[in-house]
């Protein structure tokens, strides 16, 4: 069954694990606030979250950011081009306010991944601000994005939302910092490299904690909905808590990046 493992380690690798995750996040959000499904936005995030991980994971070692010698990344790379074409085509069909917030989100995730030349860095190594910038991104994409598109009102309950859906990826990405502490710059200073391990995972835990406190300022609450956002919480406090340094391969790159989708198939069925 090599094969199967093949196409596993391929749907990993290539990021679309990541971007189903981010697409979750964004069902998550319009089944919560009874938001219609808009395939084009969904489907250019997915598209675009591809695209934009992949030049993450694999430009940096390429010449020129572009210019890759393994055939298995030549592979990935030629996918993440068409990606890019399918996400172009789907974002052709957006509203210009929609292109607003995605032209700002974009031009962030370029300056998080491409150095700016007069310093020789780009934001994704200045000292302790990685996470925390990603996790606004998300947060805006997910949440603030579809609420755009469909020109509805930023109500307090959705106010709400975004700082929780920004506390629920500081706390996931916890688990990712721990597995990559070794491998870290000192200068990046990390969660687990500015607290350690343990409170690494007590501060991702105690973000949980908040996250699910806060679901009760928001002036509607669905019972279903409420019992679906526990379960999720417990399971990330259980992911984060088990967290490890030499954690297994698909630990965090699988289990915990799927998290958002078990969230929205929860939804979907209760």
């Amino acid at each position: 069954m090599q094969w199967i493992k093949t196409i596993f380690n391929f749907y990993i690798d290539a990021s679309i694990h990541v971007a189903l995750a981010v697409y979750a996040l964004i069902q998550v959000t319009c089944i919560n606030y009874n938001i219609p499904f808009e395939e084009n936005l969904s489907i250019a995030i997915l598209l675009g979250v591809i695209v934009s991980y992949n030049f993450l994971k694999y430009a940096e070692g390429a010449e020129k950011y572009l210019i890759v010698k393994r055939k298995y990344t030549k592979i990935i790379q030629f996918f993440s081009f068409a990606c890019a074409g399918g996400a172009v085509y789907f974002m052709m069909k957006l509203p210009l306010r929609t292109w607003v917030l995605l032209g700002i989100l974009t031009f962030i995730s370029a300056l998080y991944m491409i150095p700016i030349s007069k310093i020789g860095k780009n934001i994704r190594s200045l000292t302790g601000i990685k996470v925390f910038i990603v996790a606004s991104v998300w947060a805006l994409i997910t949440v603030v994005l579809p609420v755009l598109d469909k020109r509805l009102e930023m109500t307090a309950d959705l106010v709400v939302e975004t700082v929780q859906r920004f506390l629920f990826v500081v706390a996931v990405m916890v688990p990712f910092e721990i597995r990559d502490l070794s491998r870290d710059a000192q200068n990046l200073k990390t969660i687990p490299q500015l607290l350690g391990v343990r409170k690494a995972k007590m501060f991702g835990i105690l973000l949980m904690l908040l996250l699910y406190l806060f679901d009760f300022l928001k002036d509607e609450i669905n019972i279903g909905e409420h019992l679906v956002l526990a379960f999720v919480t417990i399971l990330v406090i259980v992911f984060v808590g088990l967290a490890k340094e030499n954690q297994g391969k698909y630990y965090s790159a699988f289990w915990v990046e799927g998290i958002p989708i078990v969230w929205w198939l929860l939804l979907l069925f209760f």
